[in-house]
């Protein structure tokens, strides 16, 4: 593996980290993040896996449509769609398959975490009006806690297999 892949695959999982830790706390993810996911994803799939660039960009391109649907349809929020989308850049059809089944296994974490968080907070505290956490009921589900973990752990599982 060169440096430059080593680097590369470094600050793909430091962004998620942070999009995650952004997400979770203001329910927003920032589109400078987004756009640094995606041009990084760009230029290690441009310089270091050249035969499967288009599966790239297929795979991001697909993403993108699955998110834009969901959120038309569920409400699945549009920076989540973005991320998912921006993760797309990195994964050819091995690393799809291995994020696609870690972020289940994430996304049926968070709900556990979130189905249990909401029941305690609802019995045991009372939170302000204006003041909306995601064990709040009905608040919306941060779902870069399920993206950020799987994007990461591909990352670093890219890491050692190179």
């Amino acid at each position: 593996m060169v440096l430059g892949e080593y680097f590369l695959w470094g600050a793909f999982a430091v962004l998620s980290l942070i999009a995650t830790v952004i997400d979770a706390r203001t329910y927003k993810i920032p589109n400078w993040i987004v756009a640094a996911i995606a041009i990084a994803g760009l230029v290690y799939a441009g310089a270091f896996d050249t035969n499967n660039f288009f599966t790239h960009v297929i795979i991001s391109i697909s993403f993108l449509a699955l998110g834009f649907l969901l959120y038309q349809l569920i409400g699945l929020g549009a920076g989540d769609a973005k991320l998912l989308c921006a993760i797309g850049l990195w994964l050819q059809v091995s690393t799809l398959m291995t994020f696609l089944f870690l972020f289940g296994w994430a996304c049926a974490l968070l709900v556990l975490v979130l189905i249990i968080g909401r029941r305690v907070t609802d019995k045991h505290h009372e939170t302000p009006k204006q003041q909306v956490t995601m064990f709040t009921k009905d608040a919306p589900v941060p779902l870069a806690l399920a993206i950020g973990p799987a994007a990461m752990l591909v990352a670093v599982q890219q890491v050692l297999a190179l």
